[in-house]
């Protein structure tokens, strides 16, 4: 029987001894994979550590991250949106507010999957919608004690038609209330 070396150190994996398999087939033992490698919490692939990115609770690879939070053209993804951000400044660009002090104000929401939106209205002295930037959001990966760490995530058109005109719908003034 051939004696079968782990491919990181060249020390001989007893048959006892643990081992572990990576991708391209070569063999590892157990402190080589204890020392630098991990398992994705989804696919259970053997991946360096350095690779693995926190997801949640869980530890997952680049692949199983593109699944639950896909990378985008940042560029791309405003040109798409362009006509639903005109559209929400047209509608609300020169509305009363309530709520809102004079000067810029950040509205945020959290949405499903951790997902975080926000948007900056400026208002005037008068009470008055004067600039409203573009909607923009991110996706919590992971939360420590000393840290979190956020991905930037897609918007599409729906979410300047629900998530923006619920942010501003709660400090624009009904048309026909006298105040």
């Amino acid at each position: 029987m051939d004696e079968l070396k782990c491919a990181e150190c060249g020390e001989i994996i007893t048959e006892e001894g643990e081992r572990y398999t990576l991708e391209d087939g070569t063999v590892i033992c157990e402190e080589c994979f204890d020392a630098s490698y991990g398992k994705c919490d989804f696919c259970d692939r053997i991946v360096p550590e350095d690779e693995l990115i926190g997801y949640g609770d869980c530890r997952v690879c680049r692949d199983c991250l593109e699944e639950e939070c896909p990378s985008f053209d940042e560029k791309e993804n405003e040109e798409e949106t362009t006509e639903a951000y005109e559209t929400m400044c047209r509608k609300y660009i020169g509305k009363r507010t309530m709520g809102l002090r004079p000067g810029e104000d950040q509205l945020d929401q959290t949405g499903d999957l951790g997902v975080y939106y926000s948007l900056t209205v400026t208002v005037n002295d008068a009470g008055v919608i004067t600039e409203l930037s573009r909607l923009t959001a991110q996706m919590l990966l992971s939360e420590s004690v000393r840290s979190s760490n956020w991905a930037p995530y897609r918007i599409d058109e729906d979410d300047y038609m629900t998530i923006a005109e619920e942010m501003l719908d709660r400090y624009v003034m009904d048309e026909d209330d006298p105040k």
